[in-house]
């Protein structure tokens, strides 16, 4: 006879005992992975454990048992750890303090071994409703292709990242880009300055690909994007590449991040964040609608091919 919830060892108790370990699975590959953040945190900071301990009032078997993910974790101790470590950002804190409070499941940022400024500001656009990037030298990350993206990461470091490291990177972006791709994914709304569509950073094939791939990407719904003219009416001085990360409302308030990965940093005081969205908002202003987007990305792939049509050397016969 099939078992029926009256029966003890029947299929309800049996369905009970696995969730129940599916559940202590989670809670445990969590506590691991907020461990193995705060160790790798601590190391950062060069705090010995015994230092640690003391700052916390705690003993260095505890801090130890945190790291290896075989203690509860509680709130208050985490915070204590990543205020001592220097994560005193309240957003940035939210990354990690979410595993650890049951608000969401582990993924797949969460196992990487990235920086931490990198690992938070890849957390903080993956929860993100809206994303409105300003992009004044480069295509944003999210719109980039592989070998683009690949040849930012070379020219980004001194001395160039090994190409090991750099698939890595290229992996890891691929990884971001698939929410943009899902169901119930983000907005994405990116203002470019025009030169960096015109800057061929890897040869004139990979900027048409590349070219290419923002036409697509400029006639979908979830994508908006903008085009400041070399001669725009408005153009920041010195500002670099900044994020405006909107979230819904009952989730955690919206925040700003400057620069880029691993350098990138949040700003959450409301002053600046009111001083960013009000510039991106005149950028928006300035630059030329989404509507004439794939147009005008599409005459500059034309353009970009006559040139090096031109500038190639024709075999005389």
């Amino acid at each position: 006879m099939v078992g029926n919830r009256a029966e003890p060892g029947g299929w309800s108790s049996v369905a009970g005992e696995e969730a129940a370990e599916r559940v202590l699975e989670r809670e445990q590959a969590a506590k691991m992975l907020v461990g193995a953040r705060l160790r790798d945190l601590r190391k950062a900071a060069g705090l010995p454990q015994k230092v640690a301990a003391d700052e916390i009032g705690a003993s260095v078997p505890k801090i130890s048992n945190i790291a290896r993910g075989v203690y509860d974790q509680n709130r208050d101790d985490v915070v204590e750890l990543l205020n001592l470590y220097g994560v005193r950002n309240p957003h940035e804190q939210r990354v990690i303090l979410s595993i650890l409070l049951g608000e969401r499941l582990p993924q797949w940022w969460d196992g990487t071994d990235s920086p931490w400024q990198e690992y938070a500001a890849v957390g903080l656009e993956q929860t993100a409703e809206l994303i409105s990037v300003y992009a004044p030298d480069l295509v944003p990350p999210l719109l980039q292709t592989p070998e683009y993206a690949a040849e930012v990461a070379r020219i980004s470091t001194f001395p160039p990242l090994p190409e090991d490291a750099v698939r890595a990177q290229v992996d890891s972006l691929l990884r971001r880009q698939e929410r943009l791709h899902s169901t119930g994914g983000p907005r994405l709304w990116a203002i470019i300055e025009a030169p960096a569509l015109w800057r061929s950073i890897a040869g004139p094939d990979v900027q048409r690909r590349q070219l290419d791939a923002l036409i697509c990407a400029a006639r979908r719904t979830n994508i908006s994007i903008q085009i400041n003219p070399m001669r725009a009416r408005f153009t920041p001085v010195s500002r670099g590449r900044f994020a405006i990360y909107r979230y819904a409302p009952e989730d955690q308030p919206d925040l700003v991040v400057l620069g880029k990965p691993p350098d990138a940093f949040a700003v959450y005081e409301r002053d600046e964040m009111n001083h960013y969205t009000a510039l991106f908002d005149q950028l928006a202003v300035a630059a030329h609608g989404p509507a004439r987007a794939a147009g005008m990305l599409t005459a500059i792939r034309d353009r970009l091919h006559e040139i090096d049509s031109a500038d190639t050397p024709t075999t005389e016969r």
